[in-house]
Parts: structure tokens; sequence; C-alpha cells
């Protein structure tokens, strides 16, 4: 089985396949402004080094304890629909985060 692992921080974005549970290849490159295109990015290296596609891939592992799922999902939620507003009009951005933030917590 080919499981492989990206977590994205601050500061560094890292990514690890292992194969039959043997670490194959990995990947650590630094934190940028677009988190989506730097995780292809470093998950593309670490594929590479493990001589694998991403269609082999069996397994995306989640690193969060199950009492933290739902709170990072409403927060990855939160922050996808701000980038989408924020592509689809101009406007001060912490003014949009705000009301975003505000029409998340009302439900």
């Amino acid at each position: 089985m080919i499981a492989a692992g990206i977590d994205i921080g601050s500061t560094a974005c890292k990514a690890a396949v292992l194969v039959d549970g043997e670490l194959a290849g990995w990947a650590i490159g630094p934190a940028s402004t677009d988190p989506a295109g730097t995780a292809e990015a470093i998950f593309g290296q670490a594929l590479e080094q493990a001589g694998k596609e991403r269609s082999a891939v069996d397994r995306l592992v989640g690193m969060f304890p199950t009492e933290e799922r739902d709170p990072i999902r409403m927060q990855l939620s939160v922050s996808l629909r701000a980038i989408l507003a924020l592509k689809k009009i101009r406007v001060h951005r912490p003014t949009l985060w705000l009301l975003i933030m505000a029409k998340t917590r009302s439900r």
C-alpha cells in the first residue's frame, strides 16, 4: 500500500510517501503565500523521490486527532470561502474577512 501525508505549517511544508510502511520519499520546503501551490510542489517532490505517480497513492493520511477534525474542517472552509470571495470582488481584505467570520460564527 502507498500512503502519503502533507503538513502545511506557518513556516514550512512537509510531505512524506510510504510504501508498505517504509519511507520511500519525502520533501520539505518553506511555506509561502500560496499554501496550495506550495503543498502541490512539495508533494510532487516527495512522489518523485519515491518514484511514484499521484494516481498510485492509496491513502492520504490525516494528521489531526479525531476531536480536532471538525474545527479544522470549519476553519478550512472559512478560509476557502474568503479566498474565493477575494478573487470575485475587490473589498478591503480585513473588512471582508471580518464579514465572513461573523457570518460563519452565526450559523
